[in-house]
């Protein structure tokens, strides 16, 4: 209900890659964050998800498949995997940020 009332409103959503908010206590999985990407879309729509990674914001994960942000190309070839395409992909990784910060900024 969350995520179609956010895309209804035209927000985004930020992928959150700690684990707890993938499934798993200890661990932070690509095949996760996939399935995470891939719901968001189906349930909200290509223009709802964001990266968001919190990075800065959580510890503790024993298995971190893509542990920094220099690393996170594997995200992106896993999502073409997967079947998005590269407009979805931009969507996610940079547009619907742009979007609603020129919506916001004016």
């Amino acid at each position: 209900e969350m995520i179609r009332a956010l895309a209804d409103r035209g927000g985004v959503a930020g992928l959150n890659l700690y684990g707890l908010f993938l499934g798993h206590e200890t661990e932070s999985r690509l095949d996760e964050m996939t399935a995470h990407v891939k719901h968001m879309i189906r349930t909200g729509g290509s223009e709802l998800p964001a990266i968001g990674t919190d990075f800065d914001g959580f510890e503790g994960m024993e298995r971190m498949d893509i542990p920094d942000i220099s690393q996170m190309e594997k995200l992106a070839h896993a999502l073409k995997r997967e079947g998005l395409t590269e407009d979805q992909i931009d969507k996610l990784w940079y547009k619907n940020a742009k979007r609603i910060l020129r919506e916001s900024l004016g």
